[in-house]
Formats: structure tokens, C-alpha cells, sequence
């Protein structure tokens, strides 16, 4: 399943997209619009009779005849009598002026639903039952599910976590003096990279992290790595 357009302008004449897929026979699709960024809900579905060969639906960003709100959505396809989703395509809404090159490629790689990036009908529910937050407008129908995304949940366990293992490195050094300067740079460098990744992501967008917003799982590695090294040197040292 593809698209002629990345982003679609539901209040634009022609701002719609064409999606195309294929199917080996006559069968009426489901598609279920999923919104990826900078909210993780369900929005609602629409369904769509398809026949043989190469099919062709032209899509305004809306639903039930009302716009979307500006975001990124994930469209799941699944084919009536099936029991799972086959394929899924990511489409970004927009509103205003256009988006530049890199906008458009964050736009499309944003996703805070974690588990989302699969086309696995179970795997969707059991994300959206995990991961789903109050719409920010009225555009949009929540799934009923609320709570933290998952990466947010993963982010504050490592949080904790290292805040944990600091506590007990620290308790373990009697002697700071004896302890190189880079175990400590170490450390403290980890400490901060998971404590960032422990941020949600629309705190970061609120203050201007877009960046780290977008590479926050990249941020929790990186301290991860950190926090072995600190480990490594100390017991080498």
C-alpha cells in the first residue's frame, strides 16, 4: 500500500491523496486511522469495496465528513473476514502553510505509540489499550483507553532505575578522591541522557525539544551506554 502524497489538506480542495494497494480478489477493506503524533488514539475506521488488481481511494484527511486535526496518522488495512491487519500506511495532516523537507520527514517518522509501527490488528489494540490520550480537539474520538504511552512508561523505568544504580554506586565509593574524574563525567552524563529520555514528549515539544522529542529512545541508549562505561571503569580503576 502506497500514497501519491505524503500529506494530505483536508480543507483544501486539492489537497487530497490517492491511496493505492493491491488485491489478489474482490473484497470490501477496512481501514482503521490510527493518530501517531503528537497523540496516540484511535480515530475511527472507514471502509472501502475493493475489487481485483490495483485499487485506488482518494483520501482528504477526513472522517465521517469532518477534517482532522493536524498530526500524523497511521491507516491500517484489512480485508473483510481477515484476522489481521496486511498493511499500513503513515500520512501527515496538515493545516497552514506547508511543511519543508524536514518537517515532513520528522512529521512522518513521528509515532508515540511505540507498538503502533506494527500492522498486527492484536498488537494495535493492545497499544491503543496501553497507550491511548485524550484528544486535543474536536476532531478526533478517543478509543476510551487512557495512559501513558509506552515509551514514556519505558523512559520512566529507566529513570528510575538509574537513579537506583547511582544511588548504590555512590553509597559504594567511601573515598570519592580514589575515583577517576571520568567515572564521575560518566556518570553524571548518563544520568542526565535518561533523565531526559524519562521526559514525555509533549513536555519537550512544549519547551522546544522537537529533536530530543523525536530521538528520545536513541537518548535512553546512549545513557544506557553511559551508565556501563561509568560501571566498567570504576571496577577497572
Amino acid at each position: 500500500m502506497r500514497s501519491t502524497r505524503p500529506t494530505v489538506r483536508p480543507e483544501d480542495e486539492n489537497g487530497a491523496t490517492t491511496i493505492v494497494f493491491r488485491l489478489a480478489n474482490r473484497t470490501v477493506v477496512r481501514f482503521t486511522v490510527i493518530r501517531v503524533h503528537p497523540t496516540c488514539e484511535r480515530i475511527g475506521s472507514f471502509r472501502v469495496r475493493g475489487h481485483a488488481g490495483v485499487n485506488r481511494v482518494k483520501w482528504r484527511g477526513r472522517l465521517n465528513g469532518r477534517p482532522l486535526a493536524e498530526g500524523t496518522y497511521r491507516l491500517l488495512l484489512r480485508a473483510r473476514g481477515a484476522a489481521r491487519d496486511v498493511a499500513a500506511l503513515n500520512l501527515v495532516v496538515v493545516h497552514g502553510k506547508p511543511l519543508s523537507v524536514r518537517e515532513l520527514r520528522e512529521a512522518r517518522n513521528a509515532n508515540v505509540c511505540g507498538r503502533m509501527s506494527t500492522v498486527d490488528g492484536e498488537a494495535t489494540e493492545t497499544a491503543l489499550r496501553g497507550a491511548a490520550t485524550p484528544p486535543t480537539d474536536d476532531s478526533a474520538t478517543p478509543s476510551g483507553s487512557r495512559g501513558k504511552p509506552p515509551l514514556a512508561e519505558a523512559g520512566g523505568t529507566i529513570g528510575r532505575g538509574a537513579k537506583t544504580l547511582g544511588t548504590r554506586f555512590a553509597k559504594a565509593v567511601e573515598d570519592s578522591d580514589s575515583v577517576h574524574p571520568l567515572v564521575w563525567a560518566a556518570l553524571a552524563l548518563s544520568l542526565l541522557l535518561l533523565a531526559i529520555a524519562a521526559v514525555p514528549s509533549e513536555r519537550l515539544m512544549r519547551v522546544g525539544g522537537e529533536a530530543l522529542a523525536y530521538k528520545r529512545l536513541e537518548v535512553a541508549l546512549a545513557g544506557t551506554a553511559a551508565l556501563g562505561a561509568a560501571l566498567l571503569m570504576y571496577l577497572s580503576s
